[in-house]
């Protein structure tokens, strides 16, 4: 793709197709990009022997103008906040053990909005409330990439305050997909292998699109549980508040984890040798023996597994 072809003219605020306005420097349409906002050139005449697909053009030259990027950047959000429907991204954890496919929500209407920031927030694109089947999410911020996606330091950031976002990536659309309005909402609003989660927060959501339950632990603060011994003595163990969602419940339950007793070193640690008491995050449970302690009439002791999303860019980073 010729990145000095602009796909879209901005006239009076608005975005229009090269098909909508009138041939030349009679378009009346500038650069969308703030930075060079310089007049276009609408190169739309049909011609018999024109293979490429009309475009923009600028009317001088501007170095380093990103014309391209800010109206398909402008473009897709403005597709997105107009859209009755958006499809979700896949997503996997535990190497695969838990997942769910891609699936449309419905996304409700009037709820796009621009983000208002506060300090030390990032500019997510768009703001949506999205509905598949019985998971809501009350929050879902969309990002447009062209050329620049979310890094490492912004989704850190996204992780800190506990959002829920996906991106969606219009790197690779053609001039000709450009310029099909019915197309290119198709490239942002229907395709499956453009796009990906770039954090889940929701544990409510994660548990009904799982089909499983999921285990959020909001702080560290733990306290002590004494149980009596048929011997007559009393085992002192930690417990760690923590809050369980079921995928067909839509309150979670409040209960106390009873930590593992295992040490490493003079670290207290689970079976799988994540640090106790555990951090904030979500997770999955997993049962083992406990070695003979006392919990709820079993013998069994919580051990939690960390939710890590299976994408290489991803590894390793549980969901907090």
């Amino acid at each position: 793709m010729n990145e000095r072809k602009v796909p879209f003219g901005l006239r009076e605020g608005v975005l229009h197709y090269v098909s909508e306005v009138d041939t030349g420097l009679a378009c009346n349409c500038t650069c969308p990009d703030p930075a060079c906002a310089k007049p276009l050139i609408a190169r739309n005449l049909p011609s018999p022997t024109r293979k490429r697909a009309p475009y923009f053009a600028h009317a001088s030259q501007t170095p380093g103008c990103g014309g391209r990027e800010s109206a398909l950047h402008r473009m897709g959000k403005e597709i997105v906040e107009c859209a009755t429907q958006l499809r979700l991204p896949g997503w996997s954890a535990l190497d695969g053990e838990l997942s769910f496919s891609t699936v449309p929500a419905t996304l409700a209407p009037g709820s796009a909005q621009e983000v208002v920031l506060r300090e030390g927030q990032m500019r997510p694109d768009v703001k949506v409330i999205a509905l598949t089947g019985q998971a809501l999410l009350q929050a879902l911020y969309v990002e447009i990439k062209v050329s620049h996606a979310v890094d490492w330091s912004k989704r850190e950031r996204v992780m800190a305050q506990g959002l829920n976002m996906m991106e969606i990536d219009l790197a690779d659309v053609s001039d000709e997909d450009l310029q099909d309005k019915a197309t290119f909402a198709h490239h942002v609003l229907e395709r499956a292998d453009n796009r990906h989660w770039i954090h889940i927060a929701s544990a409510p959501f994660l548990s009904r699109m799982l089909g499983h339950s999921v285990i959020r632990v909001v702080n560290q603060e733990c306290r002590e549980k004494r149980v009596p011994t048929q011997k007559g003595n009393q085992l002192v163990l930690r417990e760690q508040a923590m809050w369980r969602h079921e995928p067909a419940e839509d309150d979670p339950k409040p209960f106390f984890g009873e930590l593992a007793s295992y040490m490493k070193g003079d670290q207290r640690v689970d079976c799988f040798g994540n640090h106790l008491p555990y951090r904030k995050g979500l997770y999955v449970v997993a049962y083992v023996p406990g070695r003979g302690s006392y919990y709820d009439d079993t013998r069994f002791k919580t051990q939690l597994r960390p939710i890590v999303q299976d994408v290489p860019w991803n590894a390793q980073k549980p969901l907090l």
